[in-house]
């Protein structure tokens, strides 16, 4: 290799780092991203590293996909939680596959899965899309393409929520069951 290579090779591994440093610093200073979050079902308690969901609104005005993209707050009672739980369960359509397309809508908007079972994520539109369940299973899903995937999430069953790119919030929400 040349010195001039060399030298664009240290630039980019700097540039990495000094990027990689950003992200670790606005997470330890913000905290995850409310899309990385898992809301438990009501029999499932929450893993002791698990984020807390966002905060508590007036679900009233909310539309129906609001409601099921926003999880109560970690202090909500237990009767918002499994209300929310059964609100969630009652949308949830089983499915083989989840369609993500243009500006990260996704169908079904909750999809069932039995624990451990493997599905597809299917990319309709023109542009790639990277859909996240958590740090451990980030997804880059081409366009036109489709990525087999297990429903292991956080290793137990519960309502877990995803991300689209780097949309805020929620793009959907994955039930996994037993």
């Amino acid at each position: 290799m040349s010195k001039k290579n060399l030298e664009n090779v240290g630039i980019k591994i700097l540039v990495g780092c000094a990027v990689l440093l950003a992200v670790l610093i606005l997470v330890q200073k913000f905290g995850m991203p409310s899309f990385l979050q898992k809301s438990p079902s009501p029999q499932t308690p929450a893993p002791a590293n698990a984020i807390a969901p966002r905060s508590t609104v007036d679900r009233s005005k909310m539309s129906e996909s609001e409601q099921i993209l926003t999880p109560p707050a970690p202090n909500a009672s237990p009767e918002e939680g499994k209300a929310y739980f059964n609100f969630v369960q009652g949308r949830a359509q089983a499915a083989d596959a989840l369609t993500v397309g243009e500006k990260c809508i996704t169908s079904p908007l909750v999809m069932k899965l039995q624990l451990k079972k493997s599905f597809v994520i299917k990319n309709t539109d023109t542009a790639d899309h990277v859909i996240s369940f958590n740090k451990e299973h980030i997804y880059t899903i081409p366009a036109g393409k489709a990525k087999n995937v297990v429903a292991d999430f956080g290793h137990d069953a519960g309502i877990y929520g995803y991300g689209c790119d780097s949309t805020p919030g929620a793009a959907g929400m994955v039930l996994v069951a037993q």
